[in-house]
């Protein structure tokens, strides 16, 4: 468990869950699900992605705390730190 990196005031605290990046049977585009119904509505996974990403960018702000309390990425985990990195926040807790 990672600690705090500062005093803990209840400011700036953000919280996402299932952000789903990289699951293409999300994207509506190019899911390979029948009912198309829970897709979100992009034509292409990297429009998913970038999407998701600038979101965060756009409302948290680097010295925010950001928890993660779902699944951030879908399949290969891999890919985890290239899209940390993309993330301007400095602290974020999974």
């Amino acid at each position: 468990m990672t600690p705090f990196l500062k005093k803990f005031d209840g400011s700036k605290v953000y919280a996402l869950g299932d952000a789903h990046i990289q699951h293409r049977n999300m994207c509506r585009g190019v899911s390979s699900w029948g009912n198309k119904s829970g897709t979100r509505d992009f034509n292409s996974l990297e429009e998913m992605n970038e999407t998701i990403i600038k979101s965060i960018n756009d409302i948290i702000p680097e010295d925010g705390i950001f928890f993660f309390v779902g699944d951030f990425i879908f399949g290969d985990k891999t890919k985890l730190p290239y899209w940390r990195e993309r993330i301007k926040c400095k602290e974020i807790h999974y």
